[in-house]
């Protein structure tokens, strides 16, 4: 009986080093699965695990968000605070985050200033008195950038603060689209297609 647990035992660890290939006799990982692959119930968390996603050249399955890029999770909310702007304008804040690995996409932005009701005012020579707000993000400097500003109006009440928050989404998530070009042809509304690619 010892003789065969020393057996089995041997025969474990030599398959624990060898490459396993499921419906495939030619292995190209530790575990090399060719078809349809089921989980059953497994129990829920909210924290403390990773995403897992295919590789779809390689078919290899990775960690999104994990090594090398800080342990970030796949999608991250952050409000970036910038105080003491120049009266209501950020020309660029360069954030370093890096768009060859995530994408910035702004999701709310409010300005205002230390103790004081926030009025603005036309820029010199101008009769602009509607002031939009203009809150976005860009590639510049080989990094995500953020711009704000009232356009056609600085603020009369001194230097303000910007609190803009964005998401910031690992790109392995993301599939980029064919721009969707639609002629509305003088009118306002127009019904268009569900776009290419969903």
């Amino acid at each position: 009986m010892k003789k065969f647990i020393l057996l089995l035992f041997g025969a474990g660890t030599l398959s624990l080093q060898a490459q396993v290939g499921i419906n495939t006799e030619d292995p190209k990982a530790t575990l090399d699965v060719k078809g349809n692959v089921i989980v059953g119930e497994t129990s829920f968390t909210d924290s403390g695990y990773s995403v897992v996603v295919r590789d779809n050249s390689t078919g290899e399955l990775k960690v999104v968000g994990n090594a090398g890029q800080n342990n970030s999770a796949p999608i991250n909310l952050i409000t970036f605070k910038l105080q003491n702007v120049a009266g209501d304008w950020v020309q660029n804040y360069y954030t370093g985050i890096d768009p060859n690995k995530f994408t910035v996409v702004v999701t709310e932005a409010r300005f205002y200033t230390e103790g004081k009701t926030v009025e603005l005012s036309p820029g010199t020579g101008r009769e602009v008195r509607y002031n939009p707000e203009h809150v976005y993000a860009t590639i510049k400097q080989n990094q995500w950038t953020l711009h704000a500003d009232f356009l056609g109006g600085t603020s009369k009440s001194g230097n303000g603060t910007w609190e803009i928050t964005c998401l910031v989404i690992n790109n392995s998530l993301i599939k980029v689209l064919p721009d969707e070009p639609s002629n509305f042809g003088g009118r306002s509304s127009f019904n268009g297609r569900t776009p290419r690619g969903l």
